[in-house]
């Protein structure tokens, strides 16, 4: 649904547009300000949903490093993916793969070998994936660079 929203239709192509070039984007009467503050909000709400989902998981209540660090793999998995919808779901499903092999092996092997050792298997594989594809992933051209209309 997002990589048909981002690539099909008139909001995917402001909101890319802006990212890739504000000035151009603004030239052909986008709204820039207005495009990056919605889409900020937007943001905004789905890391919130996620936060609260994440809270009724663990039984709703709130414990100590909940996330554990996902925050930072679903980071690796977006610049992995490539800012592309559609390889970014492919990482995330391979991190996905890597956090369920070690809560299995956790729980299969605690009695020989202490379940931290499993624990950081999502981290690591996180890190060697990132550090094999890191150079192929181009971001935005007009990322974390604030735009100034000029007059």
């Amino acid at each position: 649904i997002i990589h048909y929203i981002l690539s099909k239709t008139c909001i995917g192509l402001r909101l890319k547009a802006v990212g890739e070039n504000p000035q151009a984007a603004d030239t052909l009467g986008v709204n820039v300000f207005r495009v990056r503050i919605l889409a900020t909000m937007f943001g905004g709400a789905m890391a919130g949903l996620a936060g609260a989902y994440l809270g009724v998981d663990w039984g709703g209540r709130f414990v100590s490093y909940m996330s554990a660090g996902r925050g930072f793999i679903a980071l690796a998995s977006i610049i992995i993916g490539g800012w592309n919808p559609l390889t970014t779901l492919l990482a995330s499903f391979t991190f996905g793969f890597f956090d369920a092999l070690q809560m299995n092996l956790a729980q299969i092997y605690s009695a020989i070998v202490p379940p931290q050792l499993f624990h950081m298997i999502p981290y690591i594989a996180t890190v060697i994936v990132f550090s094999l594809f890191f150079k192929k992933a181009k971001p935005p051209s007009a990322i974390a660079i604030p735009y100034r209309r000029e007059v």
